[in-house]
């Protein structure tokens, strides 16, 4: 080929198949996220047991969930925001490595402040890793695949934690609960010297960033075989960019509504996952289920949300996203309503914790999704990273109700019935953003409408 003059990067990219360097950047945000789920949920699953060595209730360790949480709330508000102005790359490496440094030092503590101080730190740096990583999956990816590789590479932090219910059930109670934070940490500490080696920075992001022609013209032909530039090619998106601060930018251009609905839904939906990843092992063995069970019952809900993740993608993009978001929160309120009549049985509990997370946890993935295609590019670490924020907030506020009903002796199926609200008023949101959501564009993208507002979702 003759070297072009200029080259439309997402252009580009969308009349391209997805190659092998597109999918080694796909397995590699993916399997950070893994190790993101599991060091997020290793709590979890050795607080029954840490309880009872440490002669401490389980509502005792509500400030150690929550704190992580508030880690993770300003990881993801500072580190998403970040990336917008230095890239990508870096902040995904760091954050796993410190994740994994972080996770190895718990294996060793000793008290509760202790506990409670190391799971800040890690919760900065797992919070800073996820809107990075799905934003440097989404923007390799060609715009008709866009949906599937993020809910796929989403789907990672699911994985994670049912690996850690998976590794907790079989080890803790021949090796103790310090094993748990062990394997996590080497898992996280292994991927980050995995991606200083192989992890390229987002090629979108260099568009944006005034590209140097011979870095972008390496990146772009490991896309397009084939394409020659030279020193005075020039690469660059049709889309809007901005420059100023990007967090503004979040309300602006039509973005209000679906910014505000995106927020509504991440709150809910982190306060209800966060809850059960936090509280169901200990609500079910309170209730007389073995911990064994509950445990499973866990990693259940963890491995169904999974499987919607890797089966939602192209649905997301055939119909109507924000009404799949309304069905899916709808279904995973109903399951989680279920599990509280279901005690009686260990694998009704299991099929329950499945339905709700098939549900509730896919619906997460779902809204990363959409989140992914509301902000351009410029800002879309930001947005992310702001709209995970904000759901951390709920994330934050989730456990400490859970711990103070457990003080309080709230029986099993009372918490259950109210933890299922969470999901009907996220439900309501997606509605909300299904009426902004309208057909495809000319160049085959969704746009959402705000009154008389009309922008791309993504251009």
């Amino acid at each position: 080929m003759n070297a072009p003059h200029s080259v439309d990067i997402a252009k580009a990219i969308d009349s391209q198949p997805i190659r092998a360097f597109q999918l080694m950047v796909f397995a590699l945000c993916f399997f950070c996220l893994i190790a993101d789920g599991f060091d997020a949920q290793a709590l979890g699953y050795v607080v029954p047991l840490m309880s009872k060595q440490w002669g401490l209730t389980p509502a005792k360790f509500a400030p150690a969930f929550s704190m992580g949480l508030v880690g993770m709330a300003v990881g993801a508000l500072a580190l998403g925001s970040l990336a917008d102005y230095i890239g990508r790359r870096w902040i995904i490496i760091v954050c796993v490595g410190a994740a994994g440094l972080v996770t190895l030092a718990m294996a060793s503590v000793t008290s509760l402040p202790e506990l409670i101080t190391l799971r800040f730190l890690a919760g900065l740096a797992l919070g800073g890793l996820i809107p990075n990583a799905l934003a440097l999956s989404s923007e390799y990816s060609p715009g008709r695949w866009r949906a599937v590789v993020v809910m796929v590479t989403a789907c990672g932090i699911s994985i994670g934690s049912a690996v850690g219910g998976l590794v907790a059930g079989a080890l803790l109670k021949s090796h103790g609960w310090p094993i748990v934070f062990q394997i996590g940490g080497c898992i996280a500490l292994g991927l980050a010297v995995l991606t200083a080696l192989a992890l390229p920075e987002s090629v979108r992001f260099r568009a944006v960033r005034k590209p140097n022609p011979a870095k972008m013209g390496a990146l772009m032909r490991r896309i397009v075989p084939g394409l020659q530039g030279s020193d005075n090619t020039t690469y660059f998106i049709e889309e809007e960019k901005s420059t100023g601060l990007t967090v503004r930018h979040l309300f602006s251009h039509g973005r209000l509504a679906p910014t505000l609905l995106l927020w509504v839904i991440y709150f809910c939906s982190l306060l209800e996952i966060y809850v059960f990843a936090s509280w169901l092992p200990t609500v079910l063995t309170r209730a007389g289920v073995s911990l064994q069970w509950s445990v499973y019952a866990t990693s259940a809900l963890q491995i169904a949300g999974t499987i919607a993740s890797l089966l939602l993608g192209t649905v997301l993009e055939r119909f109507n996203p924000g009404r799949v978001l309304t069905l899916l929160y709808l279904f995973g309120a109903c399951a989680v309503f279920s599990i509280g009549l279901s005690l009686h049985e260990p694998w009704l509990i299991v099929l329950a914790a499945s339905c709700a997370g098939f549900g509730i946890v896919g619906g997460q993935a779902g809204t990363h999704a959409v989140a992914s295609r509301v902000y351009p590019t410029f800002m879309r670490s930001t947005g992310m990273g702001w709209a995970l924020g904000i759901g951390r907030v709920g994330s934050v506020i989730g456990p400490l109700i859970g711990g103070m009903l457990l003080a309080r002796n709230w029986p099993a199926p009372d918490l259950l019935l109210v933890g299922a609200l969470p999901a009907l008023i996220a439900a309501a949101a997606a509605f909300g953003l299904s009426r902004r959501i309208g057909g495809r564009n000319s160049s085959g993208s969704r746009s959402y409408h705000d009154g008389a507002a009309t922008a791309p979702i993504e251009a």
